[in-house]
C-alpha cells in the first residue's frame, strides 16, 4: 500500500464508493482484500468525516444505535 494521509485514503474510499454505487464500509472491506491488508490495520487512515458516513451507513442498517436528531 502506498503511504498516504487520512484525507488522501478517505477521499480514495468515497470516490471509489460512489464510483462502483457501494457503501463505504464494503468499499474499504473490498480495497483491503484487494491489497493483502488486514482491516485493522487503517484503521488510523479513516478520517472524521468517513467515519460519519459510517455510522450512519450502520444506523441505517440497525448495526449501531441511531443518536438522538433535534430539531433546529
Amino acid at each position: 500500500m502506498a503511504i498516504m494521509s487520512a484525507e488522501e485514503f478517505s477521499g480514495m474510499i468515497s470516490n471509489l464508493a460512489r464510483t462502483n454505487r457501494c457503501g463505504i464500509m464494503d468499499t474499504i472491506l473490498r480495497y483491503c482484500e484487494e491489497h493483502f491488508i488486514e482491516p485493522d490495520e487503517i484503521k488510523s487512515m479513516i478520517s472524521g468525516p468517513l467515519k460519519d458516513r459510517l455510522r450512519v451507513e450502520f444506523e441505517e442498517i440497525n448495526m449501531l444505535k441511531s443518536r438522538p436528531k433535534f430539531d433546529v
